[in-house]
């Protein structure tokens, strides 16, 4: 652990010297449309981020996470404005290591618990499906007060949907709460996202989890984790979440490591770590599982403590992570979780005996996440880098460029000559446009969208949505229109 953090210094010090141009790159940029009037108001007009300089600017401008007023009595948030992003696109982040004399990105939110000073990111964060990769957070120089670090350290009434962490590489020193996307979270939801890479937590981090730390009244759904935790002194550890509290998780799963030492201890005491969630209070989780790869500490192979919780239809690996279901209590809790081995967890029929869903959900492919099940909306890296897979007899390719200005290109596959139909639709449903409605013949075809309406009217920045119909095929896919 110190030799990595040797190693990101000496490379910080190679970066002054010798990449001064690189430095100058590494500044809070402004999104490119925050002059428009109203953006960031919805999520019809978002702010748009697609650069390290963006990320950097969010973490550090405070008056761009929304506000909002906590009552410490009800525990409840009032006079909320919102602000609302977009990221349009994959985002490098491998030379954030370089900002914050090192110490890389600080957190987007913060919390301190002493003082009951809350400053929540309140809004929503969509991913549009892409990646931040290469995250580099270290806890010991933050510069500022907070008891979470994560890419967004607090989160209070908030979404973050549809992104990816790569690759993450996070240093706690001595925070309350640590996850790779979010430390803490509060009224809020987290639905398709993941994250790779590593945790490493130095000094007693109290709730930890792949990603997310902890939180109350908050729901996670269709996501999941591989990351690698190394925990000293671990007290509340979980491989997704560390602390589940009050909230419901539903599809999803972790399929990384957890190894280091461990120190009894929270509410509770005793051994509080698990292969998906290291404690679960008052909470339901619902077709979840979980497969650590050869712990070097005690882990409860589903959950370190469950307590007043309704969890159904999921399932651990016991090959890899150990017998027992839980290391502390089960309270006042139904439980139908299942351990299963390797073999049988890569078996479809577990799964679907207990009615999950592989037709929109879940999937499993031998090339694919070791032979477990993955999600479909947030699949992992393939096994083999070549994989040949047949061209299905209709397909609605990804349009060309994406975000675009001011026109995009989108193509498609027909197998046999089809009645086709492709419109444009806003993000009110509203159709702006029919692009094709006609018989083509088989093979390649496709066709440019100028960003006019049927009028021939320019239409304003924001998401769109192409929607193709051909012989029983309906597909729908997200463009971003960036002036």
């Amino acid at each position: 652990m110190k030799d990595k953090i040797i190693k990101k210094k000496v490379l910080f010090l190679f970066g002054i010297i010798l990449l001064p141009l690189l430095l100058f790159a590494l500044e809070p940029i402004p999104p490119s449309n925050i002059s428009e009037i109203g953006a960031g108001t919805s999520d019809e007009n978002p702010l748009f981020l697609s650069n390290l300089g963006n990320l950097i600017w969010l973490s550090e401008t405070p008056s761009y996470w929304g506000s909002g007023y906590l009552n410490p009595s009800t525990m409840t948030f009032t006079n909320i404005v919102k602000v609302f992003y977009l990221q349009t696109n994959d985002i490098d982040a491998s030379d954030s290591f370089l900002w914050n004399n090192g110490n890389g990105l600080r957190p987007i939110g913060r919390v301190i618990y002493e003082s009951m000073f809350f400053t929540p990111f309140f809004g929503e964060y969509d991913g549009n499906g892409f990646s931040i990769d290469g995250l580099y957070m270290n806890s010991q120089g933050i510069g500022y007060s907070n008891d979470t670090i994560g890419l967004f350290g607090c989160i209070g009434e908030s979404r973050i949907h549809n992104l990816h962490l790569l690759n993450v590489e996070l240093i706690d020193f001595d925070k309350i709460e640590v996850g790779t996307l979010v430390g803490y979270a509060l009224y809020s939801s987290i639905d398709s996202c993941s994250s790779s890479g590593t945790i490493n937590s130095v000094f007693e981090g109290i709730a930890i989890g792949g990603l997310i730390g902890a939180g109350q009244w908050y729901s996670v759904n269709n996501c999941f984790s591989t990351v690698s935790i190394e925990v000293e002194n671990g007290r509340i550890v979980g491989g997704l979440i560390g602390g589940l509290n009050e909230a419901a998780l539903s599809d999803s799963y972790f399929t990384g490591n957890i190894s280091g030492t461990y120190i009894e201890g929270g509410t509770y005491g005793g051994l509080q770590i698990g292969g998906l969630v290291g404690q679960s209070i008052e909470a339901t989780i619902n077709n979840c599982y979980a497969s650590t790869t050869e712990p070097t500490i005690n882990v409860g192979g589903f959950a370190g403590l469950i307590i007043d919780s309704n969890i159904s239809n999921s399932f651990w690996n016991v090959e890899t992570s150990g017998e027992t279901l839980a290391y502390l209590h089960l309270i006042n809790s139904f439980v139908n979780v299942l351990g299963k081995n390797s073999t049988e967890m890569r078996d479809i029929t577990t799964y679907t005996s207990v009615g999950w869903d592989f037709i929109n959900i879940w999937a499993i492919d031998t090339s694919i996440n070791d032979g477990f099940p993955h999600l479909r909306s947030v699949p992992p890296e393939t096994n083999e880098k070549d994989i040949s897979i047949p061209s299905p007899s209709i397909v609605l390719h990804g349009n060309y460029p994406n975000p675009f200005n001011p026109e995009t290109t989108i193509s498609y596959h027909l197998s046999v000559a089809s009645n086709l139909r492709v419109d444009i639709y806003n993000l009110k449903g509203q159709k702006v446009k029919t692009l094709v409605n006609d018989y083509k013949p088989a093979g390649n075809h496709s066709i440019v969208w100028n960003g006019k309406d049927e009028n021939g009217n320019d239409v304003g920045s924001g998401i769109y949505f192409y929607r193709m119909e051909a012989e029983g095929y309906v597909e729908t896919k997200k463009m971003v229109l960036l002036k």
